[in-house]
C-alpha cells in the first residue's frame, strides 16, 4: 500500500508541481493587486477629493522674509534733528533707503521699530506710479523709496552727536526686516 501511494506520487508529480506553481502565482497577483491596487484607489480618491473641496480651503503661504532694504548713496539720507513738541524737547530720526519686493505678493510697510530705546515709528513708501509717499502697496518685484521716522521724547543723545540704533520694518505680515547699526548724523 505504501509502495502505491509513492509510485502515485511519483507518477504525478509534475501535475503537483503544476499546481503549486499556479496556487503561487495566483497568491502573487492578489499580493501585488493589493499593494498596487490600495495605492492607485487612494490617488484617484484624493484627486476626487481636492477637485471637490471648496476654494475658500485655500491658504496662501506666507513668505518670512518679503522685503531687501539698501542703503542709498545720499549721505543726507540717515539723520536725527533736535525738536520740541508743545514746548517740549525731543528727538526726530529720520532714515530713506531703497527697498525691494522680493514676494509674489503686494507688500504694505506697516511699521518701523527701533530696539533701543524701544519706540514705534512711522513709515512711508513712494508710490510705484506716483511722486507721492504715503502707505502705499509695493508690488511684487519692484523697487521703490522707503523712509521712516521717530520722535524720542525726552531726547536720550546732546545735539551734535551721532546717534546708533538698530530699527526694524514690519510688514502686514508681521515679519520684522532689521537693519542692524545705523549711524544718524546730527545735522
Amino acid at each position: 500500500m505504501f509502495e502505491n501511494s509513492l509510485n502515485f506520487i511519483i507518477v504525478n508529480y509534475k501535475e503537483l508541481l503544476y499546481i503549486l506553481a499556479a496556487v503561487v502565482s495566483i497568491a502573487g497577483g492578489i499580493y501585488a493587486f493589493i499593494k498596487w491596487g490600495v495605492h492607485i484607489i487612494k490617488y484617484f480618491m484624493n484627486r476626487i477629493k481636492h477637485f471637490f473641496q471648496p476654494q475658500d480651503d485655500i491658504t496662501y503661504k506666507i513668505p518670512k522674509k518679503s522685503i531687501v532694504i539698501l542703503p542709498t548713496p545720499n549721505s543726507n539720507d540717515i539723520w536725527w534733528h533736535m525738536g520740541s513738541s508743545s514746548g517740549r524737547p525731543g528727538m526726530q530720526i529720520v532714515g530713506r533707503f531703497k527697498v525691494t519686493n522680493i514676494t509674489k505678493y503686494n507688500i504694505l510697510l506697516v511699521a518701523a521699530k527701533m530696539k533701543k530705546p524701544r519706540i514705534l515709528g512711522h513709515v512711508d513708501v513712494k508710490d510705484s506710479k506716483s511722486d507721492y509717499h504715503g502707505s502705499y502697496m509695493i508690488p511684487d518685484g519692484a523697487i521703490t523709496d522707503m523712509g521712516f521716522s521717530f520722535w524720542i521724547m525726552p531726547p536720550v543723545k546732546k545735539e551734535k552727536e551721532n546717534f546708533k540704533a538698530d530699527v526694524a520694518i514690519i510688514d502686514q505680515f508681521g515679519n520684522e526686516h532689521w537693519i542692524k547699526d545705523i549711524e544718524f548724523h546730527y545735522s
